[in-house]
């Protein structure tokens, strides 16, 4: 991790998703929150320890477990959205594009769109962390999709997201931390031999 910044994991229950706050490394300062899709007390408390205010939102895709909770997160702070959508839940946001580079308070964020998913999903990189949402999970990939959607897929992720260094560490939606090295040498999808169609429901 970027040793000027501190990253905070929350887990829903409810969503089965993870939430992220990124903030300086010293207390004070803006943070980032990486899918919303919680935000209850625990983060409240965290966020005061910390003495961070949320300035950014940046939203992998809009499915209501990574957004349920932004509605009450902006009735706190006054924080810029980023989305592949124009707006989330009517409010406005920064639309991104596939490799935009932002600058969130000197916190330097690239962005990858895989549109082989069910809707457009935005991968954020900070330094060595990748947050992925829904495109990539720890020794899997999301199987509510349909099907046809996986060859193309995990195509996308070999060429955007797989081949790239083995360091990175992978942020996803649901599930645990992983690595690129991992994913490249365990997860069935990037093997010689993909799971069959009967083998999909048991991954």
């Amino acid at each position: 991790m970027e040793s000027h910044l501190k990253l905070k994991w929350f887990y829903s229950p409810e969503n089965f998703s993870n939430t992220y706050i990124l903030g300086p490394a010293n207390q004070g300062g803006r943070a980032i929150v990486i899918d919303p899709g919680i935000f209850h007390l625990p983060i409240l408390e965290e966020l005061a320890k910390w003495r961070w205010e949320v300035g950014h939102i940046l939203i992998t895709n809009e499915d209501q477990a990574h957004i349920k909770g932004l509605k009450t997160l902006l009735k706190i702070f006054q924080a810029e959205i980023y989305s592949s959508q124009k707006e989330v839940y009517g409010i406005k946001c920064h639309t991104i594009h596939s490799h935009s580079h932002l600058n969130l308070d000197g916190v330097a964020v690239g962005t990858v769109i895989f549109n082989e998913y069910h809707g457009d999903n935005v991968v954020y990189w900070i330094g060595k962390m990748v947050f992925t949402g829904d495109v990539l999970y720890a020794g899997s990939l999301n199987t509510n999709r349909p099907s046809h959607f996986f060859p193309e897929l995990v195509s996308a992720l070999r060429e955007r997201l797989i081949d790239r260094g083995e360091d990175l560490v992978i942020y996803p939606g649901e599930g645990p931390p992983t690595t690129i090295k991992a994913e490249r040498d365990f997860n069935p999808w990037f093997q010689e031999h993909p799971p069959t169609r009967a083998q999909k429901a048991f991954l």
